[in-house]
């Protein structure tokens, strides 16, 4: 899936593509955030609100070229109490 804000970059006579934009620039961040956190999965408040999945907030966390500090969320693991996330203000 291409996000909005998404450019890929491909050649014809190639099969390696560049994908590059904000919303790659996130992924990139989380995935190498995950393993500092010790999750497989991690997830902005926005993603998290298409997850049917429970979710957990992990914390806020400053991602690298981006000004505001980010809500991360995992998917529940066991004995975790899902998150009331922001965007659902409790309910």
């Amino acid at each position: 899936m291409v996000m909005p804000h998404t450019a890929i970059l491909a050649s014809g006579n190639r099969l390696d593509f560049t994908a590059v934009g904000r919303d790659i620039n996130i992924l990139s961040r989380l995935e190498l955030l995950c393993k500092d956190v010790g999750r497989p999965l991690l997830m902005t408040g926005a993603f998290a609100a298409e997850v049917a999945a429970p979710v957990v907030e992990i914390g806020h966390f400053e991602l690298r070229g981006f000004r505001q500090h980010q809500s991360l969320y995992g998917l529940c693991q066991d004995g975790e109490v899902p998150a009331a996330p922001p965007w659902t203000d409790g309910v």
